[in-house]
């Protein structure tokens, strides 16, 4: 009996680990509504209500995005949500970390992305600015090569481009 994504999410938010995020993102990566360009920006609300509605409206696809947490705490703690708070500073922490852990970020170990603006939370929570992004391909992999303001390049590895492998 296969697990399923619930299951599997809430297992790793009580003990994370590689083979768990790895599971979890490949359950977000199937999601019908799941979009590695997504921009927050495009979530228009009038309220903190009506964000937090719009916010949670991207959920499940859009798990373990630090924005999206991030942004829906923020909402969740102007109506005075204090649980619901700590979930998703917990839970953007967490998709951080999860970031963190899943390469250096150097050609021979890049980072693993769901999403276009991963790469950008992971390196502004590191204070870093971007000063430019080119497109990298490998028969294998779809890479994006980030540099930093002080000529740092940094790998990330696109999980959306990923080629399934052959087997023989």
């Amino acid at each position: 009996m296969s697990r399923t994504f619930s299951e599997a999410f809430e297992e790793y938010l009580g003990e994370p680990s590689e083979a768990g995020r790895e599971e979890v993102q490949q359950w977000i990566l199937r999601h019908p509504r799941y979009d590695p360009h997504l921009t927050l920006s495009d979530v228009a609300a009038h309220s903190a209500e009506e964000r937090v509605r719009a916010l949670e409206g991207e959920l499940p696809a859009a798990l373990l995005s630090p924005r999206l947490h991030l942004e829906l705490a923020r909402a969740l703690e102007r109506i005075g949500d204090v649980a619901g708070t700590e979930r998703h500073r917990r839970l953007a922490r967490l998709a951080l970390a999860g970031l963190r852990a899943s390469g250096t970020g150097s050609e021979e170990d890049p980072i693993a992305v769901l999403r276009v603006q991963d790469e950008y939370d992971l390196l502004e929570s590191a204070g870093l600015t971007v000063r430019a992004q080119q497109l990298s391909r490998t028969p294998d992999a779809v890479f994006d090569v980030v540099t930093v303001e002080d000529g740092t390049r940094m790998w990330f590895e696109l999980l959306w481009e990923r080629r399934p492998p052959v087997h023989e």
